[in-house]
């Protein structure tokens, strides 16, 4: 049952606007990776992913995707967004946001702001074991970024 309730809710996204599907990842080393994929309309695509600094969990690795997408969408300028994880917990922590002070939600909250005035941007949650393509290549993203030489020192 929910399985087709996700899938509903993806297949009725309107074709014009960008979706954003992000992930998470750790591997059995315990390095994180974070991963980040969209199509557009127009047949483009964006791929990305990155090694998160050591010690970071699978949770931050989503919020830290998440943030990269809404960097993407930004810098698309398009009118509406849809950025879709398997995170339940990502989502709702955002929607506590003005209670919360943790260092990579600093950097994301801001964006969030700024997203909000310009666009409607909306975030849905669905089962991580729900076989969707772009969420496959999310997550197939961030495995590849937790096998990626170390990341950068500090935030990404």
């Amino acid at each position: 049952m929910m399985r087709q309730l996700s899938l509903e809710v993806i297949n009725n996204i309107p074709s014009q606007v960008l979706v954003l599907y992000t992930d998470g990842s750790k591997s059995h080393s315990s390095r994180t990776g974070s991963g980040v994929y969209a199509r557009t309309e127009d047949g483009l695509f964006f791929r990305c992913r990155f090694r998160n600094p050591d010690n970071c969990s699978v949770f931050r690795s989503e919020l830290l995707s998440i943030r990269e997408a809404l960097d993407f969408a930004l810098r698309f300028e398009t009118r509406d967004t849809y950025i879709l994880t398997n995170s339940k917990s990502s989502i709702q922590y955002l929607k506590k946001w003005p209670k919360i002070s943790e260092k990579t939600s600093k950097k994301l909250f801001p964006k969030l702001f700024h997203f909000h005035r310009k666009t409607e941007c909306a975030f849905n949650g669905f089962p991580s074991m729900l076989e969707v393509f772009g969420n496959e290549v999310a997550d197939l993203l961030a495995k590849e970024g937790s096998a990626l030489p170390s990341a950068a020192s500090g935030d990404p």
